[in-house]
């Protein structure tokens, strides 16, 4: 789990990489079904292993 300060900074990098804003949320987080919807429709994979 990301401290805040390492998710800070790994949001600042994500976003240097790719030249798109980025926001970084927990799944567990999101309670609110419409929210929840919104972000399934737009995350995108950026990486895979």
């Amino acid at each position: 789990m990301l401290t805040p300060a390492g998710s800070t900074r790994c949001c600042a990098c994500i976003s240097i990489i790719t030249g798109q804003p980025v926001d970084l949320v927990m799944a567990d987080a999101v309670c609110n079904p419409y929210v929840r919807a919104d972000i399934e429709v737009s995350k995108q994979l950026i990486y895979a292993a």
